[in-house]
Order: C-alpha cells, then structure tokens, then sequence
C-alpha cells in the first residue's frame, strides 16, 4: 500500500519552482505529452492483433496468456511505479520529523519489489487451480467461499481507492509546484484519457503501453544520473546527521513499511492482472523478478532515495 500520504509536500500554495515562461512551456509540453500517449494508446487498440484478441470480456479484463517474458516484465515495473516516486521514498528517508534515515531507505527498497515476486509465486499456483480467475476475490471464493470473497472484494476496492487519490493528489501537487496551475488540470486529463484508452482496448492496449513508459523512465533515470554526476564532480559532503543514520525509527520500519507494503501489493488488483496476463510461467516467473529487482534496485534505492540524499547535501533543496 502507498505510504506517500505522509509526505510533506502536499501543500499547493508553495511558491512555483520554475519562471512563468519555462512554467508555461512545461504545462504545454506536459499536456500534449499527455494527449500524445492516450492517442498513441488508442492507436494501439486498433492494431489487428488487438481487435483479433479483444473479442471477449474476459480477455478485456485480464489479457489473459498474452505477454511474453520482456512485456510482462515492463509491465510488473511500471505498474508499481506512479508520480508518488518523485516525493514519496526521499520524503520518507531525509525528513527529520520522520528519522528513518538509511535503514529506511534499504527497507523501502526492498519492500517495494519483493512482494511482486512474491504475488507472482502465489499467481503461478492460483493460475493452475482457478484457470478462469478474473480477480483475487475469484480466488477468494474458490477457496474460501462467498463471504470471504465479498470481505477480499471490499479490501481490494478500498486499496485501490486509497492508491488512486494518492496518484492524483501526487499528480495535481506536481504540476501546482512547477507550473503554477490548478491541480484540477492534470487530475481531469490523466483521468479522462485513461478511462478513454482503457475503455477502447482494456487491460492488454494498457500492458502494451507499459513498455514504452518503461522505456521513456529508464531514459529518465540515465540522464538523472548523468547529471548528478556531472553535477557532484569534486563535491565534498560533510558528515551525514544521526537522523539519516542508523536510527529506532528505521529499523520499525520493518514492520511499519514491510507490512503495508505488503498487504498493499498481495490485495492490489493491478498486480494479479499481471499474473493473469503472463504467457507462461516463465514470463510469470521472471517477469516479476526482472520488474521487481528493477523497481526496488533503481528508484527507491539508488536513485530518487540514494541520489536524493546527495541533492539534499549538495544544497540543491
């Protein structure tokens, strides 16, 4: 479950990062970055192999036995990956009222990619008893029965509403903070042209775009780290302060953070859709464990945490 409710950066009245000139050109390139991806998505759902597979509700839902191992892996990377990364993990390691510090870097890292491989071991057996399993609260019912389902159905919908007001307040804080403009902006086209493309070619057009965003963040990543390189060339910090050391409060973050996280992503619908979706238990398998090393190894840990701290100590926020 996101944890970036507790990051401090939620407030839109800060002051904009960026000169009104380079704000408006960065609104305008964003939106039409926006609108660009959804045609882009759209575009997809006519291709002929999508319209040949789109034929049924069940393949809408799930895309069921449609991605290969690299697709699928793309897919357990980015769907884990959302705006929050930009504040959530630094926010959660370098602030002093919190004191996590380091261990609560290694243990954010960790959780964020070690259920997905987990979920994947227990998608693979799930798969093989409930083959036609549309969610987990399918599961839920074949094993447990009606109630049980109903209990996990609610679960489910209260994450997924939890997650999604998360991602769109994270969204409208972004642009708030860098381009001056209402929060309502962003929220109202990332939620339109979404339901726009998922409408016309369901959860397997989604997946297909998942690779090109993968893409387009590895990119990112990169150039984030060739300019922190170029930026602390010769740098020398001074010594880290005890919050950002091994503190009490990081080391509860083993429960604090390894459970939520845990539960979140075990009773979050978009990482069965990836069990459903995989090809092969070898796509399934692997998959997971490519996306999850990726999403642990690179944002949380060495980059936007790691890399984060050095931006702070570098006097560069």
């Amino acid at each position: 479950m996101s944890t970036t409710s507790s990051y401090s950066s939620t407030n839109t009245t800060q002051s904009v990062f960026l000169d009104p000139q380079s704000a408006n050109t960065g609104l305008i390139l964003c939106i039409l970055a926006y609108v660009s991806y959804g045609i882009l998505a759209i575009a997809f759902s006519f291709l002929k192999d999508a319209r040949k597979k789109n034929k049924t509700t069940d393949f809408i839902i799930t895309a069921r036995h449609s991605q290969s191992l690299w697709w699928s892996a793309a897919s357990w990377f980015s769907c884990g990956i959302g705006a929050f990364t930009l504040f959530g993990p630094a926010d959660f390691v370098v602030d002093p009222s919190i004191g996590t510090g380091i261990i609560g870097l290694l243990v954010y890292s960790i959780f964020s990619g070690i259920p997905l491989v987990w979920v994947a071991r227990i998608g693979s057996t799930v798969r093989k008893n409930v083959p036609q399993a549309t969610s987990v609260s399918s599961y839920a019912q074949w094993r447990f029965g009606k109630e049980v389902q109903i209990f996990v159905l609610f679960l489910v919908l209260f994450i997924l509403t939890i997650n999604l007001l998360d991602e769109y307040l994270v969204i409208g804080t972004i642009f708030a903070q860098f381009f001056g403009c209402s929060p309502h902006v962003p929220i109202v086209t990332v939620g339109i042209i979404t339901m726009v493309y998922t409408g016309f070619g369901g959860l397997y057009v989604s997946i297909l775009t998942d690779l090109y965003q993968t893409v387009l963040v590895l990119l990112l990543v990169f150039v984030s780290v060739i300019w922190m390189i170029y930026s602390f060339c010769g740098v020398s910090f001074p010594s880290l302060p005890d919050y950002l050391g091994s503190t009490a409060a990081g080391w509860k973050t083993i429960a604090t953070i390894g459970i939520p996280f845990t539960c979140g992503t075990f009773f979050g619908e978009a990482f069965w859709q990836r069990c459903w979706s995989a090809d092969s238990e070898k796509s399934l398998r692997y998959g997971s464990l490519i996306g999850g090393l990726f999403r642990h190894s690179l944002f949380y840990c060495w980059i936007w945490c790691f890399l984060g701290l050095l931006v702070e100590k570098g006097g560069y926020c």
